[in-house]
């Protein structure tokens, strides 16, 4: 690292010169000093072709070293879609680098990712995931809602209990059951049934907002709301 720091400082332009054929070199050894050279320049994130090519290496050291490198950039869209195509990677250094990358800055993008995450039921990456998610539930609930909105009549009866569990985290209850019940409208009876199966577990936090919406003005939503509290 030392020396790629002093290269770097006293001959950036042939790095960037070499760089073409060392991420593509046939020695390993070439591509990780392509990596080390990367990690020492101020503006890497301009490199992310080259990223591309070693976050896709057949190494596994050299794909989790540019997963690494690029979580640090996390907030530049370009990056953000290379690591979100990789999330269901079958490297799990290089998920749990991902996934610690998305969970550290979550954004209403990640909402789904997470939840076809959550479907592989992985131990370590669980509690990552629904940390992101609950802090999203409560800092963005504008964004996230219609995100979390079908994930309540999917197919998985664990995945309908974290959607639920996080429109109870939303600050706003009154008008994601607003939501809820105007996404209802154009959902198949039994997708519907399950929707209001899965609040039905979470009923206790939603009697004051379900009262509420008793009130609201347009009478679907009146009946909705009272169908949903007779439950």
């Amino acid at each position: 690292h030392e020396v790629a720091r002093l290269i770097a400082e006293t001959a950036p332009n042939r790095i960037l010169a070499s760089l073409g054929s060392m991420v593509h070199a046939q020695a390993a050894e070439r591509r990780e000093a392509a990596l080390d050279l990367m990690e020492t320049l101020d503006r890497w994130q301009d490199l992310l072709p080259y990223l591309k090519a070693t976050i896709r290496d057949h190494v596994p050291t050299i794909r989790q070293r540019s997963g690494r490198l690029m979580a640090r950039g996390i907030e530049n869209p370009n990056i953000f879609l290379v690591l979100r195509d990789l999330i269901n990677d079958e490297d799990p250094v290089l998920r749990r680098i991902i996934i610690e990358a998305f969970a550290r800055r979550p954004t209403p993008d990640i909402v789904e990712p997470f939840f076809e995450r959550l479907q592989e039921q992985d131990p370590e990456e669980k509690p990552l995931i629904l940390s992101a998610l609950s802090l999203l539930a409560r800092t963005k609930q504008s964004q996230v809602a219609d995100r979390v909105l079908p994930m309540l009549c999917d197919e998985k009866g664990e995945i309908r209990e974290v959607a639920a569990k996080l429109l109870t985290e939303m600050p706003d209850r009154v008008n994601v059951l607003r939501a809820f019940l105007v996404h209802c409208r154009g959902l198949a009876f039994w997708l519907r049934e399950r929707s209001i199966l899965s609040l039905h577990k979470v009923s206790e936090s939603l009697i004051e907002p379900l009262l509420k919406l008793m009130r609201d003005p347009e009478e679907d939503i009146r009946v909705g709301a009272m169908l949903l509290a007779s439950g």
